[in-house]
């Protein structure tokens, strides 16, 4: 009876040190699949006008002979300023990564400035993302990562998107211009082929931006004057000009 209870111990003592090895072997493998980007902003929210700063960083479970990869944001919102990030190279709302390292590298850290320059939600995207091994030259696919910022009126900043003043060349406006008045129409001959107008922004660092057609066919041609304002602010005036 004795060396039965003996030999039943040393059965269970070995199906726990089998039961351990497993655990261990699946600890190891969960580690595996931490490669990839992370995206962080300086803060959740920035005034028009003010600094942003990106942090991107990435982590290999090899260590990396060289990192690639592709950022992408809106253009329109934030401006890039960090030319000194030499990693970086790009514009418009596309950065390219392209980094090798001198040694055996498993972490990697970049900061990017933008600067805030309309109101709004700009997305950065980082994707097609990879990078090689120091060991094997092998390359290893990166997960992409996103990061949302949302761009504040600035306090004190003067959010005036009208225009204090509208000519024309050619006709009569209908209605007569007025700073709240945002649609027009006029008539002219049918030997008018050009038309031109200025407008002047009420607010003295506003922006003003024309768009219509360089000669004038029959019927109704739109030309569209957008006014954006220091704080970011938009009015959008349109001129119907009837050519008969």
């Amino acid at each position: 009876m004795k060396k039965t209870l003996i030999l039943l111990f040393i059965f269970l003592a070995a199906i726990s040190a089998v039961i351990l090895v497993v655990s261990k072997k699946t600890t190891i493998s969960s580690n595996a699949g931490s490669d990839g980007f992370t995206l962080s902003g300086s803060k959740d929210s920035v005034k028009l006008n003010k600094s942003y700063t990106l942090t991107i960083k990435v982590t290999a479970t090899e260590a990396m002979q060289s990192v690639s990869g592709l950022l992408t944001y809106d253009a329109d919102r934030m401006e890039y300023e960090a030319e000194e990030q030499s990693a970086f190279v790009g514009s418009n709302g596309t950065l390219t990564l392209s980094d090798t390292f001198a040694k055996p590298t498993r972490e990697k850290t970049y900061k990017l400035k933008f600067k805030a320059c309309s109101t709004g939600d700009c997305l950065f995207t980082l994707s097609d993302n990879y990078y090689t091994c120091y060991k094997d030259l092998s390359v290893q696919a990166l997960g992409s990562s996103t990061a949302t910022v949302t761009i504040l009126v600035n306090d004190g900043i003067e959010d005036d998107s009208t225009l204090s003043e509208l000519l024309i060349g050619t006709g009569e406006l209908n209605p007569a211009f007025q700073s709240s008045q945002y649609e027009y129409e006029v008539q002219v001959p049918k030997d008018t082929t050009l038309f031109t107008y200025s407008a002047s922004p009420t607010a003295e660092d506003a922006t003003v931006v024309s768009d219509g057609p360089e000669k004038l066919s029959e019927g109704r041609n739109v030309y569209k004057i957008t006014v954006i304002a220091p704080s970011g602010d938009k009015s959008i005036y349109t001129i119907a000009v009837i050519r008969e």
